[in-house]
């Protein structure tokens, strides 16, 4: 505000002699658009407008409370980063770019929601990752024409190719080192304002089964939890369905003890095996969501009591039999296993879709549900990537998909990415391999 202080301008612009002499701030811009002003200004951005000039400096002095850097709260990890992101996002962009420090890493930022004007950001890495993939999440992101988004929940439902599925095209995750990963591999970050989470793009059905300690472990190890998750998957989509086909139409398959004690046990339960299954699977979803949406302070002992006591007190009613207690608890472990909060979400509506198919037509039903969702799943694609890829279609061999090899084997990214730089380690990963057998012969030569 001093007087004296244009003295010197010359034949240069006001703004840009205060830019570049007067502000001691480092983030500073101009503009020649009002509604530009407009939008940066309720961001805790300060305008600086000059007399008789056509453009405004919009500096960069935001200041508020916000979260520290905390452990993650749902991808949690036994060994590996305890950090997670936080809901301001200029730490979450730091905190990525912590890990990734490479000049091409290319963070862009855009505006969303016509009225809130939430900030999101773009960040993937130039000379990896496809443009193509990354022109269509510009678009799609810039053409979100409505009032108000909120998060990357919101974000998610707006850019995803088909919303009339149950399996989630965008993966998210509140992990830096998770999100750093997603990157080196070719595919595109969003981090939106006011959420600890990242959204990445394009997806696979394999790749959510993916978690951080697949790769902190050593591979026989991550390929054992690997094969617990899939048969978690297994067991919380098709276990009711099965026992409801098998009690009302192959009880040939049943071996005779077994059958003569489910026979015991359900003689006392006045209802079908249908609706037997049904209450029991709606009870446990009740517990589910009860034990989320109370306080933290009670919420275990919800699920212990939901779980034990009313689960013997249904018994010993006769409402339900032993063997489907054991049933509806080895599905619900089973759900727990999945990583991804919404491919959860879509097992457990798909479980229900299996018990009515298995009520109908038993195997048969079953059989026939899984094939139309398995069409259904493969007509899908994330961002142009089809959703089954490598198996459906079929492309080159990827180290990484249900099985994983040694960490040294992953020497090329995922084929369905088409990334431009396919190759992310040398021929000969374990150089000091090669050096010691040569430190060797030097040493047998001398002797």
């Amino acid at each position: 505000m001093s007087k004296d202080a244009l003295e010197e301008l010359g034949e240069e612009r006001p703004t840009d002699y205060l830019m570049e002499n007067i502000l001691a701030v480092h983030d500073v811009r101009k503009t020649n658009k009002y509604s530009d002003a407009v939008m940066q200004i309720p961001s805790g951005l300060s305008a600086l407008f000059l007399e008789e000039c056509g453009d405004c400096i919009l500096i960069e002095t935001r200041g508020f409370e916000k979260r520290n850097v905390d452990s993650p709260k749902v991808e949690t990890v036994v060994k590996g980063s305890q950090e997670g992101f936080t809901e301001n996002l200029r730490t979450n962009v730091t905190l990525v770019r912590r890990i990734i420090k490479n000049e091409n890493l290319i963070t862009e930022m855009l505006p969303i929601g016509n009225t809130n004007r939430l900030s999101c950001t773009v960040m993937y890495l130039e000379g990896i990752t496809n443009t193509k993939v990354v022109e269509e999440v510009k678009k799609r992101i810039k053409r979100i024409n409505a009032d108000f988004v909120l998060g990357d929940g919101m974000l998610e439902q707006f850019i995803e190719d088909n919303s009339f599925t149950l399996f989630p095209q965008v993966i998210s995750s509140e992990r830096p080192d998770r999100t750093a990963s997603f990157i080196m591999e070719g595919k595109v970050v969003i981090i939106a304002e006011g959420t600890p989470f990242a959204l990445a793009v394009p997806v696979t059905f394999f790749g959510l089964f993916h978690t951080s300690e697949d790769t902190f472990v050593r591979w026989p190890g991550g390929n054992f939890l690997r094969l617990i998750r899939i048969f978690g998957l297994f067991c919380a989509t098709f276990l009711p369905g099965l026992y409801v086909a098998l009690t009302l139409y192959h009880i040939e398959m049943i071996p005779t003890e077994l059958l003569i004690s489910i026979a015991r046990a359900k003689e006392l339960v006045p209802f079908p095996t249908l609706l037997e299954v049904l209450i029991m699977e709606v009870s446990f979803e009740l517990i589910r969501e009860g034990g989320i949406r109370v306080p933290n302070v009670i919420g275990q002992t919800l699920g212990i009591v939901g779980a034990l006591i009313l689960g013997q007190a249904a018994v010993a009613a006769g409402l339900v039999s032993p063997m489907l207690v054991i049933v509806a608890s080895i599905t619900g472990l089973g759900s727990f296993a999945i990583p991804n909060y919404t491919l959860a979400i879509a097992i457990r509506i798909e479980r229900f879709l299996f018990i009515i198919a298995g009520a109908v037509l038993g195997f048969y039903g079953i059989s026939l549900m899984a094939v139309i969702l398995t069409f259904f799943a493969c007509s899908i694609k994330s961002f142009g990537v089809p959703y089954f890829v490598p198996v459906a279609p079929k492309t080159k061999v990827n180290t990484d998909v249900i099985l994983r090899f040694p960490i040294w084997a992953h020497k090329e990214r995922p084929d369905a990415l088409n990334t431009p730089n396919k190759k992310r380690k040398g021929n000969n990963v374990k150089l000091w391999i090669s050096e010691d057998e040569e430190e060797g012969t030097d040493k047998e030569g001398k002797k």
